[in-house]
């Protein structure tokens, strides 16, 4: 994709150019970068990478890039000619004293007003991907929402603000911009959490308006039904697409001002310039303090009344008293949102600027904990459970697991016996094989990358006394959440590293030899595709020891091809279809809208026996191919585990877990379903270079309002 566009790139600059020569060069090194992308995908052109070191490198993409470097020294040349050239006719054209005598105009305060609009909107698009992800989970369509809607909003706000600066004269005028500004990003905080006194009297609640897209089926005061992304879109585009839009309105008048400002003295150019330099500088310094450090400081909310409030200030400076009493609104709410004062938590719950702390000794129904990371939006909930207090880890709109306090033999959820039942058979293997060598029983060794509610680690270590448990967890807030509100020790003998697993793997190759990994870093639909890789299998092989295990949970749908008949069968008996080509399309349909899901799941089982011959599937749904979106857990090992797997749940000696008061049984899937979940993966391998996995679970996201 980077040497598509870097082939793009160069053509434009070649059809732009004013030279022969460099045009030359620039079409020759678009052809380049153009064959030296398309060559490794199609395997047509006859070439061998070109080896620099440990890194091997496409030779035509190469050329490409240093005839581009050449075309850029071209360009170089002719921005210094024009640059002289310039500066000679400013010296014909200027008059003796004229402009010495003439003081010197200062942009100063339209490029801050440039650079504040731009960093707010950058800072609101930050928030707004953060409010997506906790109300309808992270997937391709949210951020997809999020960034088309606010760059919509911008463009119009360009569009209307061009049309604003041809009647706008001075700044003053130019301050109601940013008061409107600041009352719609204010207004995002009433949609996302009204006021109690406006939710009682108008709304009869307190239900934000993203999550609306839940239980929005139809378009609202129409018939026509809406599909998932549709719905997401349209929430979006309701809560951010005014704010965006009034933002955008900003960048051209001040162009506009800035241009009037220095048009006496013949430096129109430098006016736009700067104006835009500043704004750029504000919006590469909104992102980073948004992301760095104002979300995990101030949260969400609190990040949206800063910049209310630095809006209102910004046309207060510019404005009248009007001005100067709006900007007092927000400050006081910034007052009642940040002063930790009893009183001022009170009043800042009512308002919706708040967040509830959580109480983590409660024994209500309420919540434990509350916290917003770098990450993720925290919320431990406690529920009064017959074994005692039932705590239930979200991470934004996701349960990622349940601890009963007190009993870490619990689990609640139904891979996780899975997991149980697998690891149970390992252990017992190792045990065995400890027994025929007569060698002192090391204890099981164990990796877990992600922490979640830190559930199956303590099973683990109460089931099998000793067992080292290792953990992968990328946010240290989610760790601190399950020592203040899920009863983790804090001097736990598990072992937390905290960043990115696959670093994690990277620097323990060589070190350690686990007898069980768990992959678990899985959030919802936003995958980690780094985490699904060969390349990261392999890395993943090289942990285990030779009778080692891997198992991944894996989010996915999949409607077995008899399901997907069974469909079509009784679609045909309800329509009363009698044309044997009409059946037969019927029967077409259902298959292909059965084969569009699991494509996820087929391709990381395709991609993961390339590095472990044996490899098993579970459902947690009975009978598999239901087509329901469940969780699969995959088995994966580099020696045979289909003898240890057979019959789990049903041996004696195994672990027992009960669902709807049945004895859970799980079985691995047959070569049928296996056939059929191979047919998924549309030959789809997963690498470091090529892993489109939101692609691919982007059909079952689609569901998520259905269920």
């Amino acid at each position: 994709i980077v040497t598509v566009v870097a082939a793009a790139l160069a053509l434009l600059a070649a059809l732009l150019i004013g030279d022969v020569r460099a045009a030359a060069v620039g079409l020759v090194a678009s052809a380049f970068l153009g064959l030296g992308s398309i060559a490794p995908l199609v395997r047509v052109l006859p070439l061998r990478g070109v080896t620099l070191g440990s890194i091997t490198v496409n030779p035509m993409a190469l050329v490409g890039h240093i005839l581009t470097i050449g075309l850029a020294g071209f360009g170089i040349a002719r921005l210094l000619a024009a640059r002289r050239a310039k500066e000679a006719a400013a010296a014909e054209d200027a008059t003796a004293g004229a402009e010495t005598d003439r003081p010197r105009a200062s942009l100063t305060d339209l490029a801050i007003l440039s650079f504040v609009a731009s960093l707010a909107f950058m800072a609101l698009e930050m928030v707004a991907g953060r409010l997506v992800t906790r109300h309808l989970g992270s997937s391709i369509y949210g951020w997809t929402s999020v960034i088309g809607i606010l760059l919509g909003g911008l463009s119009l706000g360009n569009y209307l603000g061009g049309k604003l600066a041809d009647v706008i004269r001075s700044e003053s005028q130019a301050s109601w911009l940013f008061l409107a500004a600041s009352v719609l990003t204010l207004s995002i905080l009433v949609m996302e959490t009204p006021p109690l006194w406006l939710s009682h009297r108008v709304l009869d609640s307190q239900k934000p308006v993203l999550s609306v897209a839940i239980t929005m089926t139809k378009l609202p005061g129409t018939s026509l039904p809406l599909a998932w992304p549709a719905r997401v879109l349209l929430v979006v585009a309701v809560v951010f697409f005014v704010p965006s839009l009034s933002m955008g309105t900003v960048s051209p008048v001040v162009a506009k001002l800035a241009v009037e400002r220095l048009r006496q003295s013949k430096r129109t150019g430098t006016a736009i310039g700067q104006v835009y330099a500043w704004g750029m500088v504000g919006s590469i310094l909104g992102t980073f303090l948004a992301g760095f450090v104002l979300i995990d400081l101030l949260g969400t909310k609190g990040l949206l009344l800063v910049l209310g409030t630095t809006l209102a200030f910004a046309a207060t400076m510019l404005g009248n008293a009007w001005h100067a009493a709006w900007a007092g609104i927000p400050l006081g709410l910034c007052v009642i949102a940040f002063v930790p004062s009893p009183w001022f938590e009170k009043q800042g719950l009512a308002w919706g600027i708040r967040e509830a702390k959580g109480n983590p000794e409660t024994t209500e129904d309420a919540p434990a904990w509350v916290d917003e990371s770098d990450y993720y939006y925290i919320k431990v909930k406690n529920e009064p459970d017959a074994d005692g207090q039932k705590r239930t880890l979200v991470l934004d709109n996701l349960i990622h697991g349940y601890f009963i306090l007190g009993h870490p033999e619990r689990l609640d959820y139904d891979y996780e016996h899975i997991y149980a039942l697998v690891a149970d058979r390992v252990a017992k293997a190792k045990a065995r094989r400890d027994r025929q060598s007569r060698a002192p029983a090391p204890p099981l060794r164990t990796l877990f990358l992600g922490g979640g509610a830190y559930t199956f680690q303590r099973y683990m270590q109460h089931a099998y006394p000793g067992t080292a448990v290792d953990v992968a967890e990328i946010d240290p807030a989610v760790t601190k959440a399950n020592i203040m509100a899920t009863g983790l020790p804090r001097d736990t003998t598990i072992n937390t590293t905290w960043g990115d697993a696959r670093q994690f793997v990277e620097r323990q190759q060589g070190l350690e030899h686990y007898d069980l990994i768990f992959g678990d870093a899985f959030n919802d639909f936003s995958v980690p595709w780094h985490l699904t890789t060969r390349q990261f299998n392999a890395k993943i092989a090289k942990l285990l020891g030779p009778n080692g295990v891997y198992m991944i949970n894996i989010i996915d749908a999949y409607e077995s091809d008899a399901k997907a008949l069974e469909r079509a069968k009784a679609r045909i008996r309800k329509e009363k279809i009698t044309d044997p080509k009409a059946q037969a399309r019927v029967r077409r349909e259902a298959l292909a809208r059965a084969r569009i899901y699991g494509g996820f799941l087929g391709a990381w089982v395709k991609t993961a026996r390339l590095t472990f011959p044996s490899i098993s599937i579970f459902g947690t749904d009975e009978p598999p191919g239901s087509g329901l979106r469940e969780t699969f857990v995959v088995v994966a090992s580099k020696a045979a585990l289909q003898g240890d797997l057979a019959d789990l749940g049903g041996r004696d000696g195994d672990p027992r877990f009960f669902q709807d008061d049945r004895l859970f049984e799980p079985r691995p899937f047959g070569m049928e379903h296996l056939a059929a979940i191979d047919l998924r993966s549309r030959g789809i391998i997963l690498t470091d270079d090529y892993a489109p996995v939101e692609n691919l679970l982007a059909p079952v996201a689609a569901t998520r309002g259905e269920d």
